[in-house]
């Protein structure tokens, strides 16, 4: 009878295909999870950040620990997070995941612009007739806006005026970035310094945190003055 029997070296050759293709298998499969779970993790984590102050993720950085994910966020933000916003933020995105998480959140601070008055700078052209009939133009630039500042002579709180008025912004610098939000009939402390631009009072004030920065005089009423020394 005829020996059917597979050569000895295609049985170990396919063994050994055998050996190599289980763990291959295995390690694929877990990559491809792990990869639709980083996926999931990053849009769960955008998400929720993008609802504090309308914030921005840049970068995420996810370690897996036995018990929870080590996170930390790079977030892009025109107003900085307090403790507690991020405490809030841990547990939004614990709670989406249905895991403990650690996070620690890295802020870049981005100015954004908002000029009241946005200024202009377009030449005005004027043409004049000489008696030879030949139109010659005269350019009158805008002028630049200057800024004057003067200091009030002492310090002391004003309020808010409470009514119909746009949403109050605490500017950092007169028509500059905004790095806070006034509520009507709130209390501040007028500061000693005032500055006209473009027509427009801005005045130096603190809030009830402690920031400084300035405001139009007009949505402001005096309450009191801080007695001089």
């Amino acid at each position: 009878m005829e020996n059917h029997r597979a050569p000895r070296t295609l049985v170990i050759s396919a063994l050994l295909m055998l050996i190599l293709l289980v763990p291959l298998s295995y390690y694929s499969t877990r990559f491809f999870n792990e990869a639709n779970e980083n996926r999931n993790i990053n849009e769960i984590v955008a998400l929720e950040v993008a609802r504090v102050n309308g914030s921005e993720l840049i970068e995420l950085d996810v370690q897996r620990m036995q018990d929870r994910l080590n996170m930390i966020a790079t977030i892009r933000t025109n107003i900085p997070l307090r403790y507690d916003q991020v405490t809030l933020l841990q547990k939004s995105i614990a709670t989406n995941l249905q895991k403990p998480v650690a996070l620690k959140v890295n802020q870049i601070l981005a100015e954004q612009f908002d000029p009241l008055i946005p200024p202009t700078f377009t030449p005005t052209v004027q043409f004049t007739h000489t008696p030879t009939q030949t139109p010659t133009a005269t350019l009158t630039p805008t002028p630049i806006p200057t800024a004057t500042f003067t200091l009030t002579p002492t310090a002391g709180l004003v309020q808010t005026a409470n009514g119909t008025l746009p949403p109050l912004k605490l500017y950092q610098s007169p028509g500059g970035p905004v790095i806070g939000q006034i509520l009507r009939k709130q209390t501040l402390v007028l500061l000693y310094e005032r500055l006209e631009l473009n027509g427009l009072i801005w005045v130096n004030v603190m809030d009830s945190e402690g920031r400084i920065g300035w405001v139009p005089e007009m949505y402001l009423y005096f309450i009191t003055a801080t007695p001089e020394q």
